[in-house]
This record gives structure tokens, sequence and C-alpha cells, in this order.
């Protein structure tokens, strides 16, 4: 190998390059991050770099975590993420210029979340060990058992079925208003749990407090578990009755699953509010305290005595509500004693509790309603009276002070030998001045025999006994007697009713009623009818009932406005009847219809049945004669047929017409040559006669009376319309004969003005000679023909009267028919009222009953809602709007009824009382 020498310069060089080298690079600066977490024990996290975008740690962490090495400078994001029960803390961002700290603190979560299908938590609100809860149910309060432990509840409610027995129908049907889609669902609705403690008791209730969540704003909101066998939906509103008579409203707006649901009851104002629970509720199950109390439950609830020995039962004292101390016992029946005396009740156990009772003990205890903690222990009874007695009995537990604070049940049964006594009349009724012989019964126990004196003791005063003694051999039947003078006072007597004998006695409580003296009333009639501006009379009998002897004073109460009727003062007796009248006075504004109206005086008896009458206020009527017919209304007044006489100069009939205004004759006028005419109202306020039986005659009549000849064009085969149309025109049935049988009809309009008689429909069959009738809107704009009977070729034509239109419908068999201002069809079906809709439906208004209101007159021109119709004894007064019907009371037959021009009605009846009479009454 060749070697090539080095210079010397050549090698300084090197050793000097060798002693010095190059530049050494930075070393990088880093920061550690420490991630703390506090309040949860672990939790998701996740650290980002968000200067690089990469992941520095996403997993969980437990207590804290340091990261090293991490660049200076660097901007990290540290988010903790949810923990059940806890807040999730905001996100973090932090810079590294130093080693770091981020503490994520977690708080934990008032109460536990709402599970409609589970019920957790730990029951607040005391520190009594508590031993297991109930659901409840009708059929029992230990329906749905929920053990407890540690005061903790953790229960699965959709494992929990209710049986038939143990659902009740939906609680939104009775006493609600409002729309259900499923009423017959069977439903358990459940707003507290009753809780008991390890040894049985009672303490108390638990409810679910909403303490966050949407519904915690709302008033005192609290969870109701309700079960129901099907879904079904509810809005509306009940009123609920509670056991003591009293009643709360509820709002409530639910839509309810198949199965168990969660629901939020609130308090709004005066009304409990109850609606679906909010998701995110959270709640925490509070304690609710019985009030502290005793009970004694006794575990044979009778106490027999057959000969003098104490008698010992087992009993079980039970404190509600945890209550503790020393407690006295005594009873209510004088003689009957109970030993021990006195008892000290102990505390009830705290958390570090006993053993759960089992559900029959709990069962036993269940009778005396709040079921609390028991001591078991020995009552001895020991029964000192003399008395064979049956009776209920309560024992009496008091507390130091001598305040009540308990109590028990019993039957005492007393049959030693000695007898019994009872009588047949529980109230026995005396009046003053009267003596009273009542049964009584004696019966011998344990073979008792011997003479037995019978009396009574706490008589009221003014009442004496006449005792009575029997011989008594198993058993003995008599009476006693009881006697009042006149200074006997009034009132009901608690009286004892003794028997002694042999050094036995036996007793029975029994109600001693003297009666206060006083009237018995009937009313003489059933129904009496008044008319405004008239007088009636009612007659009334009174007579004396337990002797009974003075004045007494007859008012009338009840009475509609504008009604009055004078006080009568009777003089009554005993044994001796008398009968008197009331008059009775109706003012001119007095209110019509029918009303219940009752006789009163404050010394009506009790047993006063036969004291209220109908009282019909009809309208005032006026006397037109004998006979009128042919009522027309004109202007503000009406026309009417009221006479006709034969003129034997010529040979002919001359008929009276008559005008009446506000129930006054203003004119009158004779028609020569005119028999039965007809007439007809004209727009102008006059009318016009026509005779069926004078050919064409007419004549045009003024308000005045002036009569003016003229003709017309009917014959007696047409059907003319009663009133004219919005021109003034006459529409009728023109019908013609046209050989043997045969006849044509056409529907036509006369104009009285132009005398131009107008043929609007020769191709439609009208019917046979003068059947059918016309139907004519207020204002004449709308007419109805209404055929005589029902079929194909008969439908019900309607003319619009403005441009002479005519359609035809198909209305079925009514024949009743009205027409109100815009046109619209009304009409009756048997006693309710119907109405043609304009898209051709008929709507049946069944809350409204016209009560025999079947024919209708036709809707009133001044109040356009008003719809006046006819009954079997006057005439019904509808109101459209208000659904509602008034009945008006006629006397006599209605040959007439017509509305007026100003609004209102005028009616024309006749009746035979001995003679004939027509009268004028008009309604408002």
């Amino acid at each position: 190998m060749k070697k090539l020498p080095l210079s010397a310069s050549m090698l300084g060089l090197t050793v000097l390059l060798t002693a010095c080298p190059g530049p050494t690079p930075p070393t990088e600066m880093t920061h550690s991050l420490t991630v703390t977490l506090s309040g949860a024990a672990s939790a998701p996290v996740k650290v980002i770099n968000t200067s690089t975008g990469a992941t520095v740690f996403n997993d969980t962490l437990a207590g804290s975590k340091t990261f090293n090495g991490l660049k200076a400078g660097s901007v990290l994001s540290v988010e903790g993420g949810a923990v059940n029960n806890y807040t999730t803390p905001s996100t973090q961002t932090v810079t590294l210029n130093a080693d770091k700290t981020v503490t994520l603190a977690y708080q934990q979560l008032a109460g536990t979340a709402l599970n409609a299908s589970m019920m957790t938590g730990l029951i607040t609100g005391t520190d009594l060990a508590l031993g297991s809860a109930y659901i409840g149910s009708p059929r029992s309060v230990f329906f749905g058992k929920i053990q407890l432990k540690n005061n903790a509840m953790n229960f699965d409610l959709s494992a929990l079925v209710p049986t038939a027995e143990d659902l009740r129908g939906n609680l939104y049907t009775e006493g609600c208003t409002g729309a259900n889609s499923e009423p017959a669902a069977r439903t358990l609705y459940n707003s507290s749990i009753n809780v008991y403690g390890v040894q049985g008791d009672l303490l108390g209730t638990v409810v679910e407090k909403v303490i966050a969540g949407a519904d915690a704003t709302k008033s005192s909101p609290i969870i109701v578990r309700l079960y129901s066998d099907r879904a079904f939906t509810f809005t509306g509103s009940c009123t609920h009755k509670l056991a003591d008579g009293s009643s709360f409203k509820e709002s409530v707006e639910i839509s309810v699953s198949k199965g168990w649901n969660a629901l939020v009851s609130t308090v709004n104002g005066n009304t409990l509010d109850l609606r679906n629970a909010s998701a995110d509720d959270r709640i925490q199950m509070a304690f609710e305290s019985a009030a502290p109390g005793v009970a004694v439950l006794l575990e044979s609830e009778t106490v027999q005595f057959t000969t003098d020995s104490p008698v010992t039962i087992n009993a079980d004292i039970v404190q509600v509500g945890g209550y503790t101390g020393t407690v006295h016992l005594s009873t209510d029946i004088p003689g009957l004693s109970v030993e021990p005396a006195t008892i000290t009740l102990p505390s009830p156990p705290t958390l570090q509790g006993q053993a759960v009772p089992d559900e029959v003990t709990l069962e036993r205890h269940s009778r005396s309603g709040l079921k609390p903690q028991q001591v078991t222990t020995k009552l001895t009874f020991k029964y000192s009276g003399n008395d064979n007695l049956t009776s209920p009995f309560n024992i009496i537990v008091k507390d130091g002070a001598n305040k009540q604070v308990g109590s028990g049940e019993g039957r005492l049964e007393v049959t030693r030998p000695g007898f019994t006594l009872y009588a047949s009349g529980y109230n026995l009724l005396l009046p003053r001045s009267n003596s009273l012989k009542f049964p009584v019964t004696l019966n011998a126990t344990q073979n008792f025999t011997g003479e037995v004196t019978l009396s009574a003791t706490g008589l009221p005063a003014g009442v004496t006994v006449t005792p009575t003694t029997v011989k008594l051999s198993g058993s003995a039947y008599t009476e006693l007697t009881l006697t009042s003078n006149a200074s006997a006072a009034p009132g009901t007597y608690p009286i004892t009713l003794t028997a002694n004998g042999g050094g036995r006695s036996a007793s029975t409580k029994v109600d001693l009623v003297i009666p206060e003296p006083s009237v018995n009333v009937s009313v003489g009639t059933y129904a009496a009818d008044i008319s405004r501006e008239g007088e009636a009379s009612i007659s009334v009998n009174v007579s004396s009932v337990h002797g009974f002897d003075g004045t007494t004073t007859l008012t009338l109460t009840d009475l509609p406005a504008g009604v009055t009727a004078m006080p009568v003062t009777a003089k009554v007796t005993p044994t001796t009847s008398t009968t008197v009248k009331i008059p009775v006075t109706a003012a001119a504004s007095a209110n019509l219809g029918t009303y219940t109206v009752k006789v009163t005086t404050p010394d009506l008896a009790t047993n006063s049945h036969n004291v209220s009458f109908q009282l019909s206020i009809m309208p005032k009527r006026v006397l037109i004669g004998s006979s009128a017919s042919s009522l027309t209304p004109s202007g503000s007044g009406v026309w009417l047929v009221t006479g006709s006489t034969y003129n034997q100069s010529t040979n002919k009939t001359d008929t009276t017409v008559s005008r009446y205004v506000a129930g006054k004759l203003s004119a009158s006028a004779i028609l020569t040559d005119m028999s039965s005419p007809r007439l007809l109202p004209k727009t102008d306020g006059s009318v016009l006669a026509i005779g069926y039986y004078s050919g064409t005659q007419a004549f045009s009549i003024s308000s005045a009376g002036n009569a003016t000849a003229t003709t017309h064009p009917f014959t007696s085969n047409d059907t003319v319309a009663g009133f004219p149309d919005v021109k003034g025109r006459i529409w009728f049935v023109q019908r013609a004969y046209t050989g043997i049988g045969g006849m044509t009809t056409a529907l036509a309009h006369w104009d009285p003005a132009t005398s131009t008689v107008v043929q609007v429909d020769t191709a439609t069959n009208y019917g046979y000679s003068q059947s059918g009738k016309f139907v004519v809107s207020p204002d004449g704009a709308t007419l109805l023909f209404v055929p005589s009977y029902s079929g194909s070729a008969n439908k019900v034509v309607k003319i619009n009267a403005t441009d002479s239109t005519m359609s035809t419908l198909d209305l079925g068999a009514t024949d009743s028919f009205a027409i109100d201002k815009v046109g619209t069809i009304w009409m009756t079906d048997y006693n309710h009222l119907k109405r043609l809709n304009a898209d051709g439906s008929v709507t049946t208004f069944t809350s409204l009953t016209l009560d025999g209101g079947q024919q209708l007159i036709g809707f009133d021109k001044g109040t356009s809602h008003i719809l006046w119709a006819r009954n079997y004894n006057g005439i019904v007064k509808v109101d459209t709007s208000a659904l509602s019907a008034t009945k008006i009371r006629l006397t006599g037959d209605i040959s007439g009824a017509v509305t007026m021009e100003n609004g209102g009605l005028s009616v024309l009846t006749s009746e035979y009382t001995g003679q004939s009479s027509s009268y004028l009454s008009i309604l408002e």
C-alpha cells in the first residue's frame, strides 16, 4: 500500500480543525399540561392541540393526568365529556407558555333523572328507618310492594301490571268536560305512596317532587304515576268531589300510552294542572310525615261480658307518624274501664333499622286508616254497670296534658243474667197536650226471671211518663205512655228508656220529638193563568197540624218579574180547615211564560207537599167580539173580519172589517155584497179584501177605513200567498179546468198596482184545487211553495222574488217552514228545529226542544233572530241565536197569528164559555 506523506502545514490545519468542531443546534422548549377532575371520579376527556390539529388524548380519565413534552406555545383545547347525574363543564383553552393545570369541575345534579318506568332515588326529609312502600290501588292499599334499603328506592314499574280489580274507570269521564279519545280506558292513578317503618308503622307518604328541568319552574310540581290499559288523550277540565263533600277543579291536557306514564301535577291559582312530564325533569323523593297520633286495634272487636268477670283481649297500640311518649287509655261508656290505663310508646327505629313486617300484619293494621308502629299488649276490660246492653264504644287515647291524641273502636256486649230492653220507635212524636203510647220489648238473658219496672229519664219539661211493671220470663211486650202538656217546648230530646228489677237494669236511648204546631197547605189548582194588566186569585186550603191554633200568613214566592200577590192571613183552628184566596196582579211589563210558584207560610208543616202550582203569564188580550177572522197585518196595526149582516134590501151579505192599533179599534169599513172575505196585506199599509164567492170583486181598504171597489185575478181554485213580495206582488198558483177531471196549473204573480198577472212557470204540476201554501220571508225577497203532500212530482219550490227564478227542494215530508231575512230555510222535525244550510246539508238542533211548537209562523220583522211558532196551547218564541225557546200560554183556540211590520206578533184566539168570544193578543 502506497503512503502519502503530509506536509507540516497540512498537519497543523488538521490538528486545529480537530480541536475546534462546528456549532451545536439549539434545544426545543417544552411544557407539561395536567388535567384534573373534580366532583366526578372519572370522565371522558379529549385534549386537542389546536395549533396542529393533533389529538393529545381522547379516553376516560380518572382523577388526574399529566401530559409532558408538549411544545411551548401550543394552544390546547381540553373538553370534558358527559357523566351521568353530573353537569358537563365548559371546554377550556390553554396556551402552554409554562407548565399548566386545567381542572374540569363536575357538579352532581340535584335529584335523579325522571324515568317513566322507574322510581329511583334516596328518600329525603327523615332519618327514620323506612322498610317498605306500596303503590296502592282501589283493591288494596298494599298493591305494588317496594322494598327499601337504607331509605333508597329503585323500583321497576314496568314489571308491575295491575289486575282488572286494581284499575278503575277512566278518571276523565264523570265530572269532566272535554275531548276524551278513549272513555272506556281503565286506569290506576297515584300521586304519592305510603311508606312503612321497619316494624310495620305507616310513618307517612313519599312524593316525587320536580326540582330541576322544564317543569321545575311551575308551582309545586309533583310527579303522578298513571297506568292505563290502553292509550288515550284527554283535554278538558274536571271537578273532583272529596269525601268531606268539598270539591276541587283540575285542568288536564295529557297524552297517555298503554302501561305506566309519568305526568306532572302543578298548582295554578285555585286549580290543579295536569300535563305530561318533561323529559328533562329531575326528581327528589320527599318524605311527608303523617300527623302524629295513636290508634288502638283490638284483635277481637267485640268485648263480651256474660258474667261480672273482666275480659282480656290482645291489642296493638299503633303509632301514627312515629308518635312517642306516655298515653292514657279510657272509654266513652260509663262503667267500662280498661287496664293498663297508662302505656309508654317507644321511639321508632332510625336508619339502623330492623326487619320489615309481612303484609298480613300490615293488612290487619289497615283498618285504623294510617297504620303505624305497633306495641303489642293485652288490654283488660271491666264493666261495673247494671245494664245489659249492646253498644259500640270508643277507646280514648290522651297524652299527659289530657289532650286526645288517638282512639280505637270496639263493640260492647253485656249479656249477664238480666234482660235487654228494645223500643221499636227510635223517633217518638208527641205533640203538645197529647199522650203517646209506644211498644217496648224485654228479653231475659241467662235465664233471668222476675218483675221489671219500665220507665224513662231525661224527659223535657212538660212531659211525664207512666211507669209500668211486668213479670219477665223469657220475653215480655208492653207499652210505655208519655204525656205532654201545653207548656212542652217543641224540639228533639234524647231520652233514656229504663228497665230495673232483680238488681239488674237495662236501658236504651231514643229521640223524643215534640213537633212545632204548624199548618198544612194545599193549593186548589195545578195550573193558573193571568194576562198582563189582569188579575187572578189562587185558592188555598189551610188546615191545622199538631194542634196549631191561631193565624198564619200565606205568601206566594218565586213570582216572575211584574207579578205581585198580596199576602193573606188565615185563621186556623185544630181539627178544621180553611180555604182562602190569594189575589194576583200582573203588570203590563210582566214576563211572559210559565213559572212554578210556591205558597209559603212561616208555620208550614214539613210534610206539606201540594204547595206549588204552574202560573202562566199571558199577553194582554182585547175582546174583539163574538166572532173574528182573517187576521192581517196593516202597518202598525191589524185588520180583521169582525162581523157580517144580511142586507134585506139587497138580499146580500155585507161584511164588517175592523182595524186595531195597540189593542184599540182605530178604523172600520163595511164591504157590501161580500161574504167570508180573505184579507191580504199590501205594501202601502192598506189591505185587499177578496171574496171567493164574489167572483173577482174586491175592495182596497186604506188604514183610515176607506173602502174602494176594485177587482182581483184569483179564482176559488187558486192558492194565494198571504203576504206581498219585495216588489209588492202577490204570488199565487193559477188553476184552470180543461175538461172533465182536467186542470192546468201555473205559478204566477199579480201586481195590485198595475193589475198585471205574469205566469212564471207552467211546466210544474202544483197540485189540485186550493192545495199547498206559500211561505214568505220577512222582506218578501224569498218565497216557498209547499205542496199539500210529498211525492216525486211535488217538491218544495223556492222562489227568488227579485228576478223570479225558481228551484225545487226535496225536503221530505216536512210541511212547516220559515224563511229568515237572508233567505235561509228553517223547518221542524217532530219537536226539533232544523236549518237548511247553503251547501245543501241540514242542521238539526237537538238541544232545542220546541215542546209541541211544530207549526212555524215566521221570523220576527223587528228582531231577525226571533222565530215564532205555535203549539197546542199557545205560542213558542224561539231565539235562534241563543238556541232557547220560551213557551207563552194562550187560552182558547188560535185562529190566526201574523208577524207585525215593526216587530212582534199578533194572535187571534177564540173560546166558548157559554158564548163565543174572539180575542186579540200582541206579543213582543
